[in-house]
């Protein structure tokens, strides 16, 4: 199957509730990363700016912004070089990301 058309279903089935990993693809017309975003929106989840993958990008990051999806940021924690989240960063102030577009979890007590 098509790496993202799984994921796609994965996000449509309520599998996936945070990726970043997963939007590598390359979407000219945004086709592809409307559907995606949709699919997220749709569904109440949040995107992941990947700092050892440096992905999503900076177009995908604005379409997402545009429709009001909430943002994380991660490493992919398998090694002990974290790095300090340069590409989210980044990507925070190319975007223009502020508190408001961060997803802020519900604690319950």
């Amino acid at each position: 199957m098509n790496k993202i058309l799984f994921i796609f279903s994965m996000i449509l089935a309520g599998m996936i509730s945070c990726t970043g990993d997963s939007l590598t693809f390359t979407d000219t017309k945004g086709e592809r990363m409307d559907k995606v975003i949709d699919a997220m929106v749709a569904t109440g989840k949040v995107l992941e700016i990947n700092h050892r993958y440096k992905i999503p990008n900076k177009a995908f990051i604005m379409k997402a912004k545009e429709t009001g999806l909430k943002f994380t940021f991660g490493t992919n924690n398998t090694e002990g070089d974290f790095g300090k989240l340069e590409y989210c960063i980044q990507m925070k102030d190319e975007c223009g990301i502020t508190a408001a577009d961060m997803y802020k979890p519900n604690i319950k007590d």
